[in-house]
This record gives structure tokens, sequence and C-alpha cells, in this order.
């Protein structure tokens, strides 16, 4: 997954997104799925909050008149203990569930639909997550990893080997964990993503295509 630097329609200037999603197969044979995300950014700033989102189409739940949606979003606060080991202290995780999408949302970063936030089956890896800067280039990136079970109670789209996801994706940018204003925001809808089954060394790895997302988001 991926939102193409450039693509200034849905994109703001010197940032982009991309990502990779992985089936882990556990000691037991347990299966899990796990949707990783990278911020690429500018530059950054200390107690700024970078934001990840995504939002999976719930076909169960959706009408003829209504999209539904199972969503999260990860915000990761920049500062000096985020830049050596990302932890819960800066990380901002809220699940929904409902007909909103995230790329209209306004408002504070924890305060986004507060109607349908709910609990959700997304769990972070912090080991998988991080945060690097550069700051002679004034380049960085932020990265979060959440993980879920296949199958459980916290949501309603049950996951096997084969099924075909609908997907959106995006990113928002905000000055202070208090701040209601984005400083930079884009996304990309409409991926599709293929569950695998895991590989020999217990997890089976698939990215989508940046160049393919550049091209369909040219204007």
């Amino acid at each position: 997954m991926a939102i193409a630097d450039g693509a200034t329609e849905n994109n703001s200037p010197g940032y982009y997104l991309d990502g990779s999603y992985s089936t882990i197969v556990t000691i037991t044979g347990a299966y899990k799925f796990e949707i990783k995300q990278t911020l690429h950014t500018p530059k950054q700033n200390e107690n700024w909050v970078y934001l990840n989102w995504g939002q999976f189409l719930d076909v169960g739940e959706t009408t003829e008149l209504t999209d539904w949606y199972e969503s999260w979003t990860c915000g990761v606060r920049y500062n000096e203990n985020s830049l050596k080991r990302v932890s819960s202290n800066d990380v901002y995780l809220f699940g929904y569930r409902g007909s909103s999408l995230l790329k209209n949302a306004t408002g504070k970063h924890t305060a986004l639909y507060t109607a349908e936030q709910q609990d959700f089956p997304w769990i972070p890896n912090y080991a998988r997550s991080s945060v690097t800067t550069n700051e002679v280039e004034q380049i960085g990136t932020v990265t979060s990893s959440l993980e879920r079970d296949f199958q459980t109670k916290y949501s309603s789209i049950p996951l096997k080997v084969g099924d075909k996801l609908k997907f959106h994706t995006g990113y928002r940018v905000y000055n202070s964990v208090q701040t209601f204003d984005t400083e930079a925001k884009g996304f990309a809808e409409n991926l599709e993503i293929t569950i695998i089954d895991g590989a020999i060394n217990s997890m089976a790895f698939a990215s989508l295509s940046l160049a393919a997302l550049a091209a369909s988001l040219v204007m």
C-alpha cells in the first residue's frame, strides 16, 4: 500500500505513505495478520503527532445504501524517547466501526468520530514500530505495526487465506497532542489486498506496488 510522493491532489507536498502486509503463523499454528505503515516526512518536530490510519470494508455489514468499515488510527508522538524506542507512552491508538470516512475527519486526533470509537482487534507491535530522523537532510519516517488474529470476537471481519479486502489508508500530521488542525494529510482509496499463506520462515510477506498506486493517483 502506498501514497505516492508528489500526488498533490490527495497528498501534502513532501510527505508520502507506504507499507506492507504479512501473514504470521505462530508456533501454535494460529494465524495473525499484520499491517505495517510508514509515513515519510520532510521534517520532524518535537511533540508533533504523526498518525497513520486504515479502513477495511466490512462486506457483511455493508448495504446497498451504506458502506461499513472497521478502522483504526495510530498516532506516534515524536520526541527523544520515541526516537530511541516506540512505546505505549507515545502511541495513540483508536478503533472504529461505522460508515464515516477517515479522510473527511476533523478535530483532535484523539476525538475523531467519537460516536464510532470502540474496542477493536488490532494490537500494536512496538518491536516492529519505529521513528527515524536525518537532521542533515531534514527527512524522517514514522512506522506503525499492528497485528490481529484471523478469528476474534472484536471483529466482524473474519479472515482466511485467499480473502480479498478493500482498503482505504492515509495519514494526518498534528503539531501537538491537543491541536485540532492538521499540518499535513493524505489518503488513498479502494486498494485491494489478498490474504496470503504463511511461508516456511513463519512469515509470508507481500507489498502493494508503489508504482501502480502512483499511476492511479495521477490527476
